[in-house]
């Protein structure tokens, strides 16, 4: 569901069905191996996690600080298809 919301943003038209969901959550991975391997490892996760904000916030009317409250709580957020039309994340419900 949350890499799918990254895909969908990219629409040029986003619909979703009226029982359709949306979630969001912090990028996570599940790394291990030595101390270098996992720097890189979170290096890449933050500046993955910067894009994904990034495209979120220009891509609806979604503001970083609520993006930031669902991370610090390491909450997963669903998202209906009527919070998604009222988020701008979606252009229309099908």
């Amino acid at each position: 569901m949350s890499m799918a919301l990254w895909i969908f943003l990219h629409g040029d038209k986003r619909f979703v069905g009226k029982y359709s969901t949306l979630m969001y959550h912090q990028v996570s991975s599940y790394n291990y191996g030595k101390i270098e391997g996992l720097e890189l490892d979170l290096k890449e996760s933050k500046r993955l996690q910067a894009m994904l904000q990034e495209d979120i916030i220009n891509k609806s009317s979604i503001k970083k600080e609520q993006l930031e409250d669902y991370n610090k709580r390491k909450a997963e957020w669903y998202i209906s298809a009527q919070q998604a039309l009222k988020l701008k994340l979606a252009d229309e419900i099908i």
